[in-house]
């Protein structure tokens, strides 16, 4: 324990993390917009038109991308209590154990 992964080992783990709980994750999405629903969750509209409801947003522009935060994210969160962290922001997994 306690060592580094390679980015094969951290894709493999997010693959078999979706699939175990059957997340409907989309990849390569550009995201125009994203908004709190009025009864809970998240609308996001992508560049293409697409308008997609979740109950959770996982904003994931990259570790080593600049910070990206499609329009309305921050305003959405102004309520919320906790910590909000750009992937670029995050220092190592260790740092995030035992959060949610």
């Amino acid at each position: 324990g306690g060592g580094t992964c390679t980015a094969a080992d951290f894709v493999g783990y997010l693959r078999r993390y979706a699939a175990r709980f059957a997340l409907d994750v989309r990849l390569n999405q550009r995201v125009s917009r994203a908004r709190r629903a009025p009864g809970g969750g998240w609308v996001v509209t992508t560049e293409s038109g697409a308008t997609l409801l979740g109950q959770h947003l996982v904003v994931a522009s990259g570790k080593h991308a600049r910070a990206v935060r499609p329009p309305g994210v921050m305003e959405a969160l102004a309520g919320f209590q906790g910590e909000v962290l750009h992937s670029t922001e995050a220092r190592g997994l260790a740092s995030l154990a035992m959060r949610r």
